[in-house]
Formats: C-alpha cells, sequence, structure tokens
C-alpha cells in the first residue's frame, strides 16, 4: 500500500557530503516524521507502541537504525555498487535544531544528544532527524548515486553542501522524483582552498569518521 503523498513544499533534506582520499562520508537531516516517505523507514524504527520516542533508548547508540535507513536504496559511485553503512543516528526537538552546514557540525548532530529527557516524550512531528553514514571507495571524487525507495511520496528537494580534503567545495539543491535516483555531482577538480586551518580540519574529521566507524563496529 502506498503511503501518503508528501508535498514537495513540505519536503527539503540537508546533506553535507565530505569526500576523504579514500572515503566518502554522506549526512542527511531532515523532519524526523519525513523518514519514513523519503527512505521508507517505518515509525516503529524510532517510535514506541504509543507514538512517543525513547530518548533514553537512542542514547545507546543508533548505528544500526542508520543501517537501516539506507537499506532499500540503491547507491552506487561511480557506478559500481557502494556500501554505505551507518555512523549513527540522533533526533533533536524541532525548535533546538542543530548548525548542519559542514562535516563538523553534521559529524555532531548525528552522534549528540544536546537536550535532556523531555518530560513529556516528544513524537516524530516534534522532532528532526540526522544520520550520519561512510563509504570506503577508490574513487571518492566520483559521481554518487543513490535510488530512493517507491513510498507513494511526492518529489523531494535535496539541499547538498559538498566538501573535499582542502574544505568547502561548492552547493547545489536536486528534486528527486519518488522511487527515483538522487546524483551527486562529482567535485570542481579544483575546489576552493580553505587555508591551512581548513585542511587541518578536514583531516581531523576524517579522523573522526573513521574513529566512529571502527568503535561501532567494535575493531
Amino acid at each position: 500500500m502506498a503511503l501518503p503523498a508528501l508535498a514537495m513544499a513540505q519536503t527539503r533534506v540537508e546533506m553535507v557530503v565530505l569526500r576523504t582520499a579514500d572515503a566518502v562520508e554522506v549526512y542527511f537531516g531532515l523532519p524526523a516524521n519525513a523518514l519514513e516517505p523519503v527512505f521508507a523507514l517505518p515509525p516503529s524504527a524510532l517510535t514506541e507502541a504509543d507514538g512517543t520516542v525513547d530518548f533514553d533508548g537512542l542514547r545507546e547508540g543508533t548505528y544500526l537504525m542508520a543501517d537501516d535507513l539506507l537499506a532499500p536504496a540503491d547507491a552506487r559511485i561511480g557506478g559500481a555498487p557502494a556500501r554505505f553503512e551507518g555512523l549513527s543516528m540522533m533526533v533533536h526537538p524541532l525548535a533546538d535544531r542543530l548548525p548542519f552546514v559542514d562535516p563538523v557540525g553534521a559529524l555532531l548532530a548525528t552522534t549528540v544528544c544536546t537536550v535532556p529527557t523531555p518530560e513529556t516524550a516528544p513524537r516524530l512531528s516534534d522532532l528532526y532527524a540526522y544520520a550520519g553514514f561512510i563509504a570506503y571507495t577508490d574513487t571518492p571524487r566520483a559521481p554518487i548515486s543513490l535510488r530512493l525507495p517507491v513510498t507513494g511520496r511526492g518529489s523531494v528537494t535535496f539541499d547538498v553542501r559538498e566538501y573535499g580534503m582542502q574544505g568547502y567545495v561548492g552547493s547545489y539543491s536536486a528534486t528527486v522524483p519518488d522511487g527515483e535516483t538522487l546524483a551527486l555531482m562529482a567535485p570542481d577538480p579544483a575546489p576552493r582552498f580553505a587555508g591551512l586551518g581548513g585542511l587541518l580540519l578536514m583531516v581531523a574529521l576524517a579522523g573522526l569518521g573513521a574513529l566512529a566507524f571502527r568503535r561501532r563496529r567494535g575493531s
């Protein structure tokens, strides 16, 4: 059965992409109640039987939940099948959304819960969700494609910010009809240099992403 159609004007998904020497990190930010129509993640993945979200449960680790988020998508890098594995997933109150414009903010938003457990358990409609993924590849600068599942939604717009080891590369938006492919453009061969500080920051972030991945795998 098709899910209720999602109006395009109601949903914009934020994305931060970091391409390092041997991996690609991809981060998503979107209203939590859009997880099902955009990615086919059922509400039961985040909610209790009464429809509320258990904040304390989320603090115990959510990388498996992140894996489930992209499981229905056909992911490719340079046309070859790619395995994006979840780093973490987190939700924040809509009124307390975190900065999500660069890899620093994206990594923090997906791994850190900045609010105490609410006295009244929130519902998905009260929350904003963040999820991060990593894929190791020999061609990190190649185009990335994610064919999304058919859910019965309307078109959704992804607002993408690309980063490389030298810093910020550029931004663009892509509108994806239901069941179609999100194409992430390969970065310009000569991205704008962010200075030594920016370069060191990208190197540190790449290490943090890899460390989070190793910790979630217990290695």
